[in-house]
Formats: structure tokens, C-alpha cells, sequence
């Protein structure tokens, strides 16, 4: 609608932009009314036009805004230094009294005439020519480049000569950097500074990038005219980094030792519980244990990477240690003497495992790893590690240390990691071995892997390790620094460049200013939008559970809680725990070849019979492989698919032609041809089959079929995959009946639920090897074209074995009803839709804990209603319905958990703002806070610390008030703040 409203009005904006171009002041200038207009300025409001001794006189102290010349007919882009404005420093932006009433070499009266910034200055500041000595400061630049936000500019400077203020100095207090100490040629606004921090952190735009568009928006035209300041910008951008954050974070009021420590410039998380900051002081005794416990996720990236350095020497470090990264030093001697304990992996190939020692020669540095608040994304401080090789544990051992050493005060730790289940196996030898590690004694890992990752592991490590299964862990997924990952991923390919340590202040910079928009905005929001989700989750999550509770034995349901209460308390001390309450084994199917054995050795005369109607199985799902080649290849055809079909196609005949032979022996006189010669026919699902399963060596895979250019051979002709072999289904219960063939009626019927079931169970197994190349393959492979086509590939192999085993079924289900009697029940086995054939990493397994909001497929409870009618039915039954029963109340436990966990933040919060302003407060009344500037910063840190914590007290006040809290449970938090629990902690 606006877009359609603004069609109306686009000739009108057209004709008032041609109409700006004219100069509207001819009559003379407005404010003095002496000469003509021939300058206007298109940054100040209302674009005033005037002379040029006007216009100079009103922008001597805005140097940097946006001027037109009026050249007789048109105007023409200019700047203020072409106007006749001067830089005079040291006394507010005036002229300094001690100088001569002009600037040397250049009258004010007499502006230059308009013309591009020249390009004969070079991007070495040494190539410059200093002007003759004059005044105090003689032997210095009478004219310096100084770079601005809206651009790119030329200078006269006047210098102040009444002070023992060196140059940079001067510059520095009009807010103007210096990109030297000694002889400053070129200076950056403050402005521009701060412009290009930003964009760079939130807009991820590269610095080179960033520099290219002042540039261009100082010589749209002649872009490369514009003196290249890109080093300089590059290199001061670093130092202003360096001073900004050593400003927010209370450097410079003379605590030297908290300027030292670890950690002093970097930004905590102010939700997450802190003893000594937002705790009361007898906290231990308040609550559930597992609500004051930290929490972790840990992670490496691979993008991250840095080229080698030809030159190191001349790095410089700025920031070692005391932001995000690691310090370097001890992050090197700890490496020089850590071993690794190669153990054989008890889980699945995880690609953090088998790629740990995989080195690229090209790289200083193949990927990083780092922890995160697992609950609120912020990073820890300390904890970025730098890949040498691939994921060894080693990196990640210094860095988890380094966290646990300030997750101190804490009993406990939740760690989520992808690999946790064969990482924790020998952290304990491995801390112990290292002379640089060490972590506190009384804290204990609680193991955990996060949603995302569990379902590529064993069926154990989902029951011991999924967050699902863990007391205490509320909604956290695990996987919350993949959208750290995600946000600094795109900065990756610039800082790849960087030398070492500009890396280094780039990595702090932007985890700094992610972890400060976490906690201004985004992390109350998080919170907001947390608990209105929680509420949704649980009043969901009990109806379930009450659904579940009333068709089950109380006394069962009791006997469950006491075992679910078991493992809750063992898990932390022994994963194993979980075992005996999550981990459900699955029976297996019965098959075709048990279900065969069965027949035969229950009645030993079957047993031809039985392998007779087994060799007619076989024929049939041949035929069907052989339709649903020639479906394929009606459209899209491999040149290899013509001869395999010709092969099979000769294969089928001569078996089929064996397997009539024998025919007469078991089926007497009720023989095909004598009374139907109806066609075989299988219905092919269009769609699912058009992916070649694999590609050919040739490449030529993908070639339209032309079924005019096939020979003609006796077995094309004869399209053996249409016949009908005359099994009894193919005759139909009652006709058979008529024969005498009840025996061959019941020995077909159990082959047909036996390969019904084989279908089933290689359906299971292809759908999680789907899943498995969906995680650990499709998703990896995102920004490679090749690679992704490589895994889609794969993919779709799995799809045409998925299809072609639910022909199989849907044909043995088929044949089922044609031979089923009044005692045979086989509403089990529904018709298999597409839908049953999802794959998701949630649907691999029954207890998959992905399922937590969705109802199971018939596909993955086939087994359990299978055995119903067996003498050990019920158990079957109740173990079903244990499971479903635990998975239901474990949905409650953790809404219940994430619901006490987001009151107890919500409290969290304005007290750690009120204790951040505290020491602020404190900050300003030390002896270095008395001094003017100093204080009046402390100050205003706190009153936004003051004003964040009334906030967030207002905010959090009015949304328990829209949506209170439940009442059927206790939140451990009244409305206005006070604990509810009793004094004694519970676990």
C-alpha cells in the first residue's frame, strides 16, 4: 500500500529534487546582506545559502559539513578548507591569540577555489614535506588530512603557540586522533572512529570496505584521488578500541590491580547468579541447589581462521588476556607441554574427534573455540582459544579451566558440549598431568550435549546427556553459541587477514559489543520472550502429563517418579544413572527369515512351501526395482540405467521361469494363465525417485532417457516386471480356500508380516542414516556449493532406498488383506504415506527426546503393538506407557525449571546493575575519581546503571503483572522480590 501511494507522488519528488539544483538566493546574501550567494551547505538545517565571508564565518567550527560553490551557472561539490576555514587548535576550534592575524601561506580571506582533494598526497606519512619553521611549533604540517564520517578532507592547521601542548595533543582535545605522536599528518574524528567500530560489530562491514565508501563520498567521481588513509584508520582503530574499553570498564582511576586481572575488560553476564554480586549472602540455603549452578557451552569454529604473518616482529599487542581471548603466553607454554591421551571413542565418529590433528600449512590459526553463558549466549571471559590444529583437547582444556576458575564460588557447572561424552573421559588425568591447568577441587561437571548434537550420538548418550534428561536445566537447548557463531561469522573472511594481534583486538571487540547489547537490551527481551513461551510450555507440558497420569496404574506411575527422582539425583555424580529410566530397548521386528524358521520348524512339511514363497518375495520386489528404474528413467536417465534394467531384466526372467516350475507342487491346479492373467502392477510415488542414487564416473549422469534410442531386446519386449508370479495373494483367500491351500494361505501370510517387518526395520535405519547426513553433512556444508552438493547426493540415495523398501511394505501389506482371516488382525500395519517417511533428528528413536511436543508415527511403535497379544503383553504395554509417562513429566520438570529460573533473573538483573553502580560510585570517589573528567564519567556510568536496574525492575514488574506466574507450584519469588522457600536448601 505504501509502496502503491508513493507511485502517486513520484513525479512531484522528482521535479523537487531537479528544482534544488537552482540557486534560490540570487537576490543576495540573507545575513549580510552585502554579497552574493555562492555557497550553501547541505548538512546544516534547512541548507542556508550565502557568501563565502558568511559561510566561512558560520562552519569555522563546523569544518567537516557538506558545502557547494555556486559556479555561475551550477553548483559543484566543495569543502570547507576550500572555503577559506582553518583548523586552529588549542583554544576551543578559535585562533590562538599568539598567532598572526592569518594563517601562514594561506589569508583567510581568500578561499581556494573548489577542486577534488588532490591525490599527490601518498598513504606514507613519512613522504610528506614539512612547511618552512614558523612559531613555537615550528617544523610541523601547516596542513593535515583528517578523515570524518561524511568524509575525506585537506586541512590548513594553525597551531597553538601560548601552550606546551605538543601537536598530537592539540588534536587530540578537539576530538580529533592522531595517527602519530611525533609529527601528526593525518588525524580521524572521534566520529568516525566511533562509526567505523560500529559498523564493523554490528554491520560486520570490513574496515577496508568501510574506508572505500568515505572515499567514495568524498569523490564520487575520482574515488582513488582521495589520499589513501587506510593504514592509519586500520591502525588508530585499534588504539581507539584499546582506550574506549579501558574507559567503560573503570580503567585509569588508579586500581592498578583491577586493571590486571583477568577478565577486567570484558562484560559479565548480569543475569546469570553471581555470589557476591546479585546473591544474597545466605543464598546456599535458599532453594534447589541446581538453580545457583553455572552454566557453560563450549565450542570451536573453523571459519575463524588467520593467515601466517610474513613479518610477527612488528606486531604489537595491545590486549593479551584480559578481554575474551586467552593470554597468549601461557596459552603457548601450556601447549608446549600438554599431552594427549588418545582413548578408543565409545561413540559415534564425531568429526571434533577424528579431525583433531588435521593441519592446513597455509593457516597460523585453523578455527577457535570459546565458552558461552548457556543460557543467555554472553561470552566468558578468558575463554577463546586458538586452533593449531584441528580440535584437540587440549585447546579446549585451557580455555574450559580458565572459566571453572571463575565459576568458582559455584558447586556445580552444566557443561554443554558436543562431544562431552568422550572429552570428560580423561579431563581429570589430563588437568592433573599439566603444570599450567588447574580447576577447583569442590566443583563438580555436570555433562551435557546440546539438542542439536545428542541425536548424532549413541542411543546412551541421548538418555545420559540429553538437556531433556538433566534436573535443573530448565529450556536450555545447548546450542546457543551457533548463534554467537552465526552473528561473528561473517566478519570471518576480513579478519582472516589481519595480522595476529589486530585479530585478537577484533575478536574482543566484537564479543564485547555483543555481550553489551546482550545485556542493555537483547538479554531482557530474551527474558520477556522466555517467560510469556514458558507459560505457553507449561500449561501445555501438565495437560499432557495429567493425560498420560490418568490411564495409568498409580501405582506404577509412583513406583516411575521414584525412579525418575533416582536418576535425577545420580546423574550429576554417575551419567549412568539415566540409563535405567530413558534408555528404552526397541525389539527388534521379527524378519522374514525368523518368521520363516518359525513356520518350519513348528510344521517341518511347510518347509518347501516356505522357501517356494520366499523365492516368489524375492521375484516381486525385484520386479519392483526394476519399475521404478524405468520410471526414473522416463525422466532422468544415467547412461549406465539401459544396460543394469536389460541385466535385471534377464535376471527376473530366468528365476521367474524356476519359480513356475515348481509352482504345480504347492499350488496344485490353481495356476497363472489357467485362471487370471491379470498384470502386476505397483503403484510408484512420483517425485521421490527422481535422484540418481549415485553418480557416474563419466560424469554423463543426468541424461534425458529416449526410450527410441534403447535396442529392442526379448526381454524389453517381454517386461518381465509386469507379470504375475501366482503366489496365493494373487488369487485372493476364498479362491485359494476352494483349492485345499489353507496351509499355503497361512505360510504366506506370516512370509508377508515377516517382509513387512524387514521393510519397517530398513526404513528405521535409512531414515537415520538420512538424519545423520542431514547433521553432520547437509547443515556442515552451508557456503560450499560442491561440498553441499556432495551431501545432498548422499541424501538423496537414502530417500530412493527409503522409497523402494515402502513399496516392499505397502505391497506385503497389500497381500496381507487379500489372504487375512476373521482371526487375523492386521489394523496395525497402516498404509505407509510419505509423512510416516519423514526424517528428523528427533524421530530416530521412541524416547528421542526431540518429540517432546509431538505424537510418535505408528512407523516407530509398530514393534510394541506388534507383541500386544503376546502372553508378555502387558509389560510391553506398561513399558510404553512408562516411557511416554516419563517423557511427559520430564516437558513439566523443565518448564518448571525455566519458569523458576526467569523469576530468580528477573531478580538477578536490577541488582547486579545496582551493584555494577556501587562501584562506580566507588570508582569516583577514589583519588584519581576526584579529578573533574574522571568523576563526572564515574558518575554517569553509574546513573545508567542506576537507570538500567529501575528499568528492569518496572518492566519485569509489569510483566508478571500481564502474565502472572502459576500457583500451583512455588516459584521461590513473591511479586515484590521477597524468597518464599524455607531455609534450607533443597537438592
Amino acid at each position: 500500500d505504501f509502496m502503491e501511494k508513493w507511485m502517486e507522488f513520484q513525479e512531484l519528488y522528482l521535479h523537487k529534487l531537479l528544482d534544488m539544483e537552482a540557486n534560490s538566493d540570487m537576490a543576495g546574501c540573507r545575513s549580510c546582506q552585502k554579497g552574493a550567494v555562492t555557497w550553501r551547505c547541505l548538512s546544516c538545517f534547512g541548507v542556508p545559502a550565502s557568501c563565502t565571508e558568511c559561510m566561512r564565518a558560520s562552519h569555522q567550527h563546523q569544518p567537516f559539513h557538506q558545502v557547494e560553490f555556486w559556479e555561475s551557472d551550477h553548483w559543484e561539490s566543495s569543502t570547507t578548507a576550500q572555503l577559506g576555514v582553518t583548523l586552529c587548535l588549542g583554544h576551543g576550534g578559535n585562533k590562538c591569540p599568539g598567532r598572526s592575524g592569518s594563517t601562514e601561506g594561506r589569508p583567510e580571506e581568500s578561499p581556494l577555489a573548489p577542486e577534488p582533494v588532490s591525490d599527490t598526497s601518498t598513504s606514507n606519512e613519512d613522504m610528506w614535506v614539512d612547511p618552512p619553521t614558523s612559531g613555537k611549533h615550528g617544523g610541523h604540517a601547516e596542513t593535515i588530512i583528517v578523515v570524518d564520517k561524511s568524509g575525506v578532507y585537506e586541512f590548513p592547521v594553525v597551531w597553538c603557540t601560548c601552550t606546551d601542548k605538543l601537536p598530537h595533543e592539540q588534536l587530540f582535545d578537539l576530538r580529533l586522533y592522531p595517527a602519530s605522536q611525533t609529527n601528526p599528518k593525518t588525524a580521524f574524528t572521534f566520529d568516525v572512529l566511533d562509526d567505523l567500530l560500529v559498523c564493523n560489530f554490528e554491520g560486520k562491514e570490513a574496515p577496508h570496505s568501510y574506508f572505500r565508501r568515505l572515499t567514495r563520498m568524498t569523490n564520487e567521481a575520482f574515488p582513488d584521488s582521495v589520499p589513501d588513509r587506510y593504514r592509519e584508520l586500520m591502525r588508530c582503530g585499534r588504539q581507539w578500541l584499546r582506550l574506549k574499553t579501558r574507559k567503560e570498564h573503570g580503567h585509569g582511576y588508579g586500581d592498578s590491580e583491577m586493571e590486571a586481572a583477568v577478565a577486567s575488560l570484558a562484560t559479565t553476564c548480569v543475569a546469570c547468579p553471581h555470589p557476591g554480586i546479585n546473591l544474597d549472602d545466605d543464598w546456599e540455603s535458599k532453594g534447589p541447589e541446581w538453580l545457583y549452578y553455572g552454566r557453560a557451552v563450549v565450542d570451536g569454529n573453523f571459519k575463524q581462521q588467520s593467515y601466517a604473518m610474513r613479518r610477527p616482529e612488528n606486531d604489537v599487542p595491545l590486549t593479551d588476556g584480559l578481554g575474551y581471548t586467552v593470554n597468549k603466553a601461557n596459552y603457548q607454554a601450556h601447549l608446549a607441554t600438554a599431552k594427549e591421551t588418545p582413548h578408543k571413542s565409545t561413540c559415534n565418529d564425531h568429526r571434533a574427534v577424528s579431525q583433531a590433528g588435521r593441519r592446513r600449512n597455509h593457516l597460523a590459526v585453523t578455527g577457535l573455540a570459546a565458552l558461552v553463558c548457556a543460557r543467555h549466549g554472553l561470552w566468558f571471559a578468558s575463554s577463546v582459544v586458538d586452533f593449531l590444529l584441528g580440535e584437540r583437547q587440549a585447546y579446549i582444556d585451557y580455555a574450559l579451566c580458565m572459566v571453572l576458575q571463575q565459576l568458582r564460588k559455584h558447586k556445580k557447572v552444566y557443561l554443554f558440549y558436543d562431544i562431552v561424552c568422550q572429552y570428560l573421559v580423561k579431563l581429570r588425568q589430563r588437568i592433573k598431568d599439566s603444570p599450567h591447568l588447574t580447576i577447583p577441587e569442590h566443583l563438580k561437571i555436570i555433562p551435557a550435549i546440546g539438542l542439536f548434537h545428542v541425536h548424532g550420538h549413541k542411543d546412551e548418550c541421548v538418555s545420559r546427556y540429553s538437556p531433556d534428561h538433566i534436573i535443573g536445566a530448565g529450556h536450555a537447548a545447548g546450542e546457543i553459541i551457533e548463534s554467537n557463531w552465526g552473528r561473528m561469522n561473517p566478519s570471518a573472511q576480513s579478519i582472516k587477514r589481519m595480522s595476529a594481534w589486530a585479530r585478537v583486538d577484533s575478536l574482543n571487540g566484537q564479543m564485547e559489543s555483543w555481550n553489551k547489547g546482550k545485556n542493555y537490551k537483547s538479554g531482557m527481551s530474551a527474558i520477556i520472550d522466555g517467560w510469556k513461551l514458558a507459560l505457553v510450555r507449561y500449561t501445555k507440558a501438565t495437560i499432557d502429563l495429567r493425560k498420560v497420569t490418568v490411564l495409568c496404574d498409580p501405582g506404577l506411575v509412583s513406583e516411575w517418579l521414584q525412579r525418575l527422582a533416582t536418576a535425577y539425583a545420580g546423574h550429576s555424580d554417575d551419567v549412568t544413572a539415566n540409563d535405567a529410566v530413558f534408555k528404552v530397548d526397541i525389539r527388534k521386528l521379527p524378519s522374514r527369515a525368523t518368521t520363516g524358521h518359525e513356520v518350519t520348524q513348528a510344521k517341518e512339511e511347510l518347509t518347501g512351501v516356505v522357501q517356494w514363497i520366499n523365492r516368489g518375495i524375492d521375484i516381486e520386489q525385484l520386479q519392483i526395482e526394476i519399475q521404478v528404474l524405468s520410471k526414473k528413467m522416463a525422466t532422468r536417465s544415467r547412461r549406465g540405467d539401459t544396460n543394469t534394467r536389460e541385466r535385471l531384466r534377464r535376471r527376473l526372467i530366468r528365476i521367474i521361469e524356476e519359480f513356475l516350475e515348481d509352482a504345480p507342487k504347492y499350488m496344485g491346479n490353481l495356476l497363472i494363465g489357467a485362471v487370471t492373467d491379470k498384470p502386476y502392477v505397483v503403484d510408484i510415488a512420483s517425485g521421490i525417485m527422481d535422484s540418481t542414487e549415485e553418480g557416474d564416473e563419466d560424469g554423463t549422469d543426468g541424461i534425458p532417457y529416449d526410450p527410441d534410442n534403447e535396442e529392442e531386446t526379448d526381454a524389453a519386449s517381454l517386461e518381465p516386471e509386469t507379470r504375475t508370479i501366482g503366489l496365493p495373494s494373487a488369487f485372493g483367500r476364498s479362491t485359494c480356500l476352494e483349492h485345499g491351500l489353507d496351509k499355503v494361505i497361512e505360510a504366506e501370510m506370516t512370509l508377508r508380516t515377516g517382509q513387512a517387518n524387514d521393510a519397517v526395520e530398513k526404513i528405521r535405519h535409512h531414515i537415520g542414516h538420512q538424519s545423520l547426513i542431514w547433521r553432520k553433512e547437509v547443515r556442515e556444508s552451508r557456503g560450499s556449493q560442491h561440498q553441499g552438493g556432495l551431501a545432498r547426493s548422499k541424501l538423496d540415495v537414502q530417500s530412493a532406498k527409503v522409497n523402494l523398501q515402502r513399496l516392499y511394505y505397502n505391497h506385503a501389506r497389500k497381500a496381507m488383506l487379500e489372504l487375512k482371516g476373521p482371526e487375523d488382525d492386521i489394523t496395525k500395519y497402516q498404509v505407509m504415506t510419505r509423512q510416516d517417511l519423514k526424517a528428523s533428528t528427533a524421530e530416530l528413536r521412541p524416547d528421542a527426546t526431540g518429540l517432546r511436543h509431538e505424537g510418535l508415527s505408528w512407523l516407530w511403535t509398530l514393534d510394541v503393538d506388534t507383541m500386544l497379544a503376546s502372553p508378555d503383553g502387558d509389560t510391553l504395554l506398561n513399558e510404553f506407557a512408562r516411557m511416554h509417562w516419563t517423557k511427559a513429566r520430564c516437558r513439566t520438570d523443565r518448564a518448571m525449571e525455566e519458569l523458576i529460573l526467569l523469576r530468580h533473573e528477573m531478580s538477578w538483573i536490577p541488582r547486579t546493575w545496582r551493584h555494577m553502580a556501587g562501584e562506580w560510585k566507588r570508582l569516583g570517589e577514589t583519588d584519581a575519581g576526584k579529578s573533574a573528567g574522571h568523576h563526572a564519567h564515574a558518575r554517569r556510568q553509574q546513573a545508567l546503571a542506576e537507570r538500567l536496574a529501575s528499568m528492569s525492575e518496572s518492566v519485569f514488574q509489569q510483566l508478571l503483572k500481564d502474565k502472572p506466574a502459576p500457583t500451583d507450584f512455588n516459584l521461590g519469588l513473591d511479586d515484590s522480590g521477597r524468597c518464599t522457600w524455607p531455609q534450607t536448601t533443597v537438592s
